[in-house]
């Protein structure tokens, strides 16, 4: 049995061209409210556009997901605009020049500080640190 996805909210990063474009256009298309977000806001605006009438609402942040602050913003925006967050698929991609020593590069960071705002979140709201 497959479980329905309407109604469920994703978090997708890189979404202003290519897989992640897609990706949002196809969650959209299934009911899932999402929390787009991309370097370039006029290609979020152009996106959001697109994504006008499908099942699913689409809004976008800005955010690059080399800074921890942006992620921290898309993630509390998806709580705050539809109440969770069911899905996170990081499409962004690149390099970093060195990267910090705590997350490295760019494809690894965004799951990393992901992974560390849930289980916070998680670890507060069952009483813990």
């Amino acid at each position: 049995m497959t479980e329905s996805l309407q109604g469920k909210t994703a978090v997708v990063t890189g979404d202003t061209s290519g897989i992640g474009w897609a990706s949002v256009l196809d969650f959209a298309k299934h009911g899932v409210n999402v929390v787009a977000s991309g370097r370039r806001e006029e290609r979020g605006a152009e996106l959001v556009a697109e994504a006008q009438g499908l099942p699913g609402k689409v809004i976008f942040v800005r955010a690059d997901v080399t800074v921890e602050t942006d992620i921290e913003n898309q993630m509390a925006t998806a709580v705050s605009e539809f109440g969770s967050l069911d899905f996170a698929f990081n499409n962004a991609g690149g390099e970093v020049d060195g990267g910090d020593s705590k997350w490295g590069g760019v494809s690894m960071r965004f799951p990393m500080i992901l992974g560390t705002i849930t289980l916070t979140r998680s670890s507060r709201a069952s009483g813990g640190a």
